[in-house]
């Protein structure tokens, strides 16, 4: 009978043993799921539509570079108009170094005069900026 009191109790303990390491196994697990964003954003302070006066217009683009290497932005934009003359600042395809972490401030200046004769007109601008890593 002694015998069996001991089986019962090593295969007791043995038990034991093994629902411990199970359990300590599975006391914690966890799956991380990442989404990877483009580490490069441009907001600004262009209207998409506005109602102006002929004279100059002063607004910002703000490109910031979120990831770890630098890049390269290039402003672009056509525009197309209908009884003014339309002049930006900077240049089309002006360029700028954008470091890891850092934010460019472009400033746009837009300088709008109606033609000769006409008391009213349009502006339509497509603004981008075209990003390449050097």
């Amino acid at each position: 009978m002694r015998k069996n009191v001991k089986l019962v109790l090593a295969c007791a303990v043995l038990m034991a043993l093994m629902v411990a390491l199970v359990s300590a196994y599975v006391m914690w697990q966890q799956t991380s799921t990442f989404t990877i964003q483009e580490p490069f954003t441009v907001s600004t302070d262009l209207p998409t539509t506005a109602t102006l006066y002929p004279g100059t217009w002063l607004y910002t683009i703000n490109v910031t570079n979120h990831g770890g290497i630098l890049y390269n932005a290039t402003l672009l934009y056509t525009k197309s108009t209908e009884n003014v003359s339309c002049d930006i600042s900077p240049a089309n395809g002006t360029s700028y170094n954008v470091g890891p972490g850092t934010t460019v401030v472009i400033p746009v200046s837009i300088t709008i005069t109606l033609d000769t004769g006409t008391s009213n007109g349009t502006v339509t601008i497509n603004w981008s900026i075209d990003r390449v890593s050097p």
